[in-house]
Formats: C-alpha cells, sequence, structure tokens
C-alpha cells in the first residue's frame, strides 16, 4: 500500500472521452472548468495514457480495470505535477496541476443516502456507500419514500463497504425469504418492506458490498436493473498483510462463490435488464440518461 499524489478529483468516462465533472475548488483554482474534455495527459494522447495504467488497476473484469484507470488521471504514485491537455468550447490548452498527497485536501463528510420524490409518484434513493452509518441514515430516510408507488434506487456510485449494511438494507425491499448471498444468513422481509415497483440503477463502479447488494436484490425477483454491467468484483474478503521487510499487501482471503442462484460472484459483471450508459450529448445538458430513461419506462406501465 503505497500513498499517493491526487487531486481529489475522478474524471468521468463517457462513450470513451474523458470528461471533467464539476471539478472540485483545487481544479477550479488551477483553471480547470466543467465539462473540459481532457485529451492528453503528460502529453501522452488520454487513450494510449488509460491503456498504460490498465496494468497498475487492480480489477476482476477488464471493463473495471478500464474505468478504473480512467478514473486515476488525477492520482499518482510518483508524479508530484502533471499536465492536463483539455479541449474547451473548441480551444485546445493544457494546464500543469501540482498533485499533493491526500492529506493536503481536508476530508468532506460523505452524504451516504439521498433521497427526492420525482413527477409526484416515483421516490429516489441514492445509496452512495455501505460503510457506516449508511444504515443508519438509510433509516431515517426510508420513511419518506416508503409509501410510493414507484422507487428508483441509485447505486451507482457506490463502491462497497460492509455488506452486512447491504444485507439489512435488502431486507426492505425483498417479499419473501432468502438466503444472503455472502454470508449464506437468511434474510426475511422487514416489517415495513416496501410494497411498491423497484427499479436499481448500476454502473461499473458498482462492485464490493454494494455489488452483493445487486445480486440480492437481483434474485429477488422483484427488481429491476436498468444502467451498466457492475464491477464483478464482490471482495472476497479482503486484508492488509505485512511482510517482515514492512511491505503491505492487500489480498482476499477466501475463494470466489457463487450467489445462492449461481451466479459467479467474482470475475464477471452483474448484467441490467435493461443496458443505458449516459450519453455525451446528455452530460453536456447535466440531464442523467439512466434516470430518464426509467422515468420513461415507469410511465410507459
Amino acid at each position: 500500500c503505497f500513498r499517493t499524489y491526487t487531486a481529489r478529483q475522478f474524471p468521468v468516462l463517457i462513450q470513451d472521452s474523458l470528461y471533467i465533472n464539476k471539478p472540485n475548488a483545487y481544479l477550479a483554482q488551477h483553471g480547470f472548468k466543467d465539462k473540459d474534455c481532457i485529451i492528453a495527459i503528460s502529453k501522452v494522447p488520454y487513450k494510449e495514457w488509460i491503456n498504460q495504467h490498465e496494468k497498475y488497476a487492480e480489477s476482476s473484469t477488464d471493463a473495471w480495470r478500464h474505468l478504473k484507470s480512467a478514473r486515476y488521471a488525477f492520482t499518482s504514485y510518483a508524479d508530484t505535477l502533471r499536465d492536463y491537455t483539455l479541449l474547451r468550447k473548441g480551444d485546445t490548452l493544457t494546464i500543469s496541476l501540482p498533485l499533493k498527497r491526500r492529506d493536503y485536501f481536508s476530508d468532506e463528510k460523505e452524504v451516504t443516502v439521498e433521497t427526492k420524490v420525482l413527477q409526484d409518484s416515483i421516490g429516489y434513493l441514492a445509496i452512495n456507500t455501505m460503510m457506516s452509518p449508511v444504515l443508519e441514515d438509510f433509516k431515517v430516510a426510508y420513511p419518506q419514500i416508503k409509501d410510493l408507488p414507484y422507487l428508483i434506487i441509485d447505486i451507482r456510485q457506490n463502491g462497497g463497504g460492509n455488506s452486512g449494511n447491504g444485507r439489512d438494507i435488502c431486507k426492505y425491499f425483498i417479499r419473501k425469504e432468502q438466503p444472503h448471498c455472502v454470508s449464506s444468513q437468511l434474510m426475511q422481509p422487514e416489517a415495513d418492506a416496501y410494497k411498491g415497483k423497484i427499479y436499481l440503477l448500476t454502473s461499473t463502479i458498482t462492485c464490493s458490498a454494494a455489488e452483493s447488494f445487486t445480486i440480492d436484490m437481483k434474485e429477488s425477483g422483484n427488481v429491476t436493473l436498468v444502467g451498466e454491467a457492475t464491477g464483478g468484483d464482490t471482495g472476497n474478503g479482503p486484508r492488509t498483510f505485512r511482510t517482515k521487510h514492512g511491505t503491505y499487501l492487500r489480498i482476499p482471503t477466501r475463494q470466489p462463490d457463487l450467489s445462492p442462484k449461481g451466479f459467479p460472484m467474482e470475475g464477471m459483471g452483474i448484467p441490467p435488464h435493461h443496458q443505458v450508459s449516459q450519453t455525451i450529448s446528455d452530460f453536456m445538458n447535466d440531464e442523467d440518461t439512466a434516470l430518464k430513461y426509467t422515468c420513461r419506462l415507469i410511465t410507459k406501465g
């Protein structure tokens, strides 16, 4: 485990193009703007740069390895200064950006759960992590959407955490007893479990405990998946080990397994029922392609 230099920002990869999405204060201070398109990194064309860095990205699928490499555009184990060539409204410019140690940036409190109501009858619930206190925050948010006839659960930005949290949240969305895919513990529906129609938004970023949550939700038979296949990486009990020479290694402690219904829990992304990816035109207009698609599915019945 090595310390990294970073700008604490993830670019987004849309239709194989790399964009800045709502730059943080540090990037804005150095001249980056929303919707800037990265066309080269350290004078290397961005596609070539991504391909070169795939060998450093731990992953169980090619799709997650490729995306993770793109998301590391503002992260480095060695560079403290990086040049970014950008395309901005038809003009090309280059910005030299100092990368900093992670502790340079103040920690921001993560928003674990977000809710809102769309079109009066559609609940929207974003679960952004499976790390605590997500379960407690979910229980506070759940009453706001539990009585609506339709519910969209968004875990596209959820990189995982504690699979036990995912298991306990899943109990609010199943209709009958079923085994948890990680522990095989039997899950019983909560007394006030959701009764309406459920849609689950996933992406390649969805992995680890968020992926086991997706498996349980899909195998309940009550959920329609929309978006992209998950990362194909449920975690397999990773732990950190230290050698006698002081080198730290993070490795799995259990073998890959199958879900209760036989889906491989490592090495294959969970396919959605409806494959929908963000489009460049929607991104430029600050519109969410998968969310729009799901709302249309609901309104069409």
